[in-house]
């Protein structure tokens, strides 16, 4: 009996994504991953880069659930640059070291939309499944469309991409903060030995993703998408 590959939706967070060295780490993780696997999906945030870009111009950052937000159009403006840089900066690494790879703003084409119920809505994902086809690692910023286009969460918008594909072959990667050491394949990990290098919105959103049967795999860059590493996540016990 033949089973689709598994498809890796992966995490990340802007302490690594804001990384030019773990980037290409995790590509050259990618390049040499074996022939027939499926390109994962990176969701990217930029919420580093665009603190920096704040200051830069003397504008105050404040952040509302972990991202950065502002009423003022010019800081509003330097926000979704910052992501749409990151996003720009993770394709070209990858590219240069040969991994076909397609950038794409949350906002583009209504894939992420944020409702006027507050509720982050998915569609258009067979555009996501046509890159995947096609051999390609699709690079996702999470920025949303809505009123205007707004940053929001990694987590959030990891889980709505994940939600879209509804399919049993979907998996969460993540790369915790510290050591990958313990990052056995095959074995098990309790979510409370992370929470304390997460903030308490990502660990929500992990339980929300355990509780739902997404199955959360931890890995380090090198050993990213390689079936024989990586530890995986459940709820502690």
């Amino acid at each position: 009996m033949s089973h689709d590959p598994i498809l890796n939706i992966a995490w990340i967070d802007d302490y690594h994504g804001g990384d030019p060295l773990f980037v290409q780490s995790l590509a050259r993780g990618l390049a040499a991953r074996p022939m027939g696997e499926a390109p994962p999906i990176l969701v990217h945030g930029g919420a580093e880069r665009a603190e920096r870009l704040l200051e830069a111009q003397g504008i105050q950052v404040e952040y509302r659930d972990g991202v950065p937000a502002s009423h003022d159009p010019a800081a509003r403006a330097l926000i979704e640059r910052a992501y749409r840089e990151v996003n720009k900066e993770t394709v070209a690494i990858l590219t240069e070291f040969g991994v076909p790879a397609v950038g794409i703003q949350g906002c583009d084409r209504g894939l992420l939309t944020r409702a006027a119920s507050g509720e982050l809505v998915v569609s258009h994902v067979d555009w996501l499944r046509q890159i995947v086809a096609s051999g390609a690692v699709s690079v996702v910023s999470a920025l949303v469309s809505g009123p205007d286009v707004d940053p929001v969460p990694v987590g959030e918008a990891l889980t709505s991409v994940i939600r879209g594909f509804s399919a049993s072959n979907v998996q969460a990667t993540i790369f915790p903060r510290g050591s990958s050491k313990q990052l056995k394949a095959n074995t098990y990990m309790d979510l409370d030995e992370i929470a304390g290098s997460i903030s308490d919105t990502d660990a929500r959103t992990l339980q929300e993703l355990l509780a739902h049967g997404i199955r959360v795999v931890l890995t380090d860059a090198r050993s990213a998408f390689d079936a024989e590493t990586g530890a995986i996540l459940r709820i502690s016990p």
